[in-house]
């Protein structure tokens, strides 16, 4: 659904990256929330897309998403890097009866420290909650250690359904959300030589909360 907010204050405009191995249901995932809809046939995504769609927070403020889809398969690598840059949050979706795709998490995980600002917030998200309602002996990772993945390395989690359309708004909208407080909560740092950075930064954790473990489980 589309919302006129022509009249509340200015937006604030975040870039989104949706990663994840083919097959994992990214697509799938941003149609549903952009456009409601859902694609029954898989098709792989071939470089980049993006679409945009605009949320209101609690203040009246509006902020527009830039949300990037792109493509799981390795020929379309150093295409994909170029949508990490500048951008505030990354969406990294598995399949959770497909642990391949699971196992790969880490992989992304390296890519987006190699290639994001220190700044950027990290969502892990298990995709086909639905074929679990149907046959729950396909579930191959446990949500237990998808969240202990989570804790240990300090990112958002959630399981969703993009057929079903379950959870699909909270992970975009509790993201932009989380973007936009670290943003206007974060003191502006005048000398440019240092990047800003949060409790969610994709940094080693050097500087990130010592001795703290989180799990952004919404």
């Amino acid at each position: 659904m589309n919302h006129n907010y022509k009249d509340l204050k200015q937006k604030h405009n975040f870039k989104l990256t949706v990663v994840g191995d083919t097959g994992s249901g990214k697509t799938c995932i941003i149609g549903r929330y952009i456009k409601d809809i859902f694609y029954k046939e898989g098709f792989p995504t071939i470089a980049g897309e993006y679409s945009t769609k605009s949320i209101k927070t609690k203040d009246n403020i509006v902020i527009k998403a830039q949300i990037w889809d792109t493509s799981g398969q390795e020929v379309y690598n150093s295409i994909s890097n170029i949508h990490f840059s500048k951008c505030k949050g990354v969406i990294i979706v598995y399949d959770i009866t497909n642990k391949k795709s699971f196992d790969k998490i880490e992989n992304w995980l390296l890519r987006i420290k190699k290639h994001c600002d220190r700044d950027c917030l990290i969502m892990v998200v298990g995709n086909k909650l639905d074929i679990l309602n149907e046959d729950p002996s396909k579930r191959e990772v446990p949500e237990q250690v998808a969240k202990d993945y989570a804790i240990a390395n300090k990112l958002y989690f959630k399981e969703v359904s993009a057929k079903n359309n379950t959870k699909i708004n909270e992970i975009f909208e509790d993201m932009l959300n989380e973007i936009y407080n670290n943003y206007t909560n974060i003191p502006e740092i005048k000398d440019h030589s240092h990047k800003k950075s949060n409790f969610t930064s994709i940094e080693d954790g050097s500087n990130a909360n010592k001795g703290s473990s989180y799990c952004f489980c919404f």
